[in-house]
Formats: C-alpha cells, structure tokens, sequence
C-alpha cells in the first residue's frame, strides 16, 4: 500500500480516490493544484465544478451501476473543462467503494 501511495504521489497525472458518495479521501499535489486548493482531503470533489448537485448524483450513479464512468465538467470558479475519468474499485467483502479518479483539463472555455 506504502508503494503505490508513493507512486501517486510521484505520477504526472492529477490522481485522486472517493469515497462511493465522491468526498476526497487522498489526492496527489497534481490534483491540488489543478484545482487550485492546497489541501482537498474530506471534501466533496463536486464543489469544485459547477452544478455540484447533478455532479455528486453522476459520481454515486456510477459507483452504484459500473466500474468505470467518463464527465466532464466545468470548472466553478475558472473556465477550464475537466475530464474526470473514474474507475471504481470495490471489496465485496467489506461492501466498500473507491473511486480512482484522473482528472484532465481539457480547454479553457470563452
């Protein structure tokens, strides 16, 4: 677990995991600065964009129904579209969900 941490922390890429109901639990420094907070952690990935609402029923939508899920998404304060590209990951066992999230940015819109 140690070594994969380290690896998201390490990756390019603006990576983060949710929970099933897509509040934050880790975020590598990409994904903070992509969205321009110093610390994202046990906040609700939907507050970042606009329409909060229908983006958090998309995100539990998903982790109920797939394993793998694509929206895009406008920033709230800015005028950047971001992909959020989400794999869900579960233990059956535990009843228990993850979201790994990539976020791209994809343009500045005008």
């Amino acid at each position: 677990k140690e070594v994969s941490m380290r690896i998201l922390a390490s990756s390019a890429r603006a990576l983060l995991f949710t929970d099933e109901t897509g509040i934050i639990v880790y975020a590598n420094h990409n994904a903070e600065t992509l969205l321009e907070q110093e610390s994202i952690t046990g906040r609700g990935l939907f507050d970042f964009f606009e329409n909060p609402e229908e983006l958090q029923k998309s995100i539990i939508n998903t982790a109920k129904r797939s394993t793998f899920g694509e929206i895009t998404c406008k920033m709230r304060e800015e005028n950047d579209l971001i992909k959020l590209r989400m794999s869900i990951l579960s233990e059956e066992s535990q009843d228990f969900k993850r979201i790994f999230v990539t976020m791209i940015k994809l343009s500045p819109t005008f």
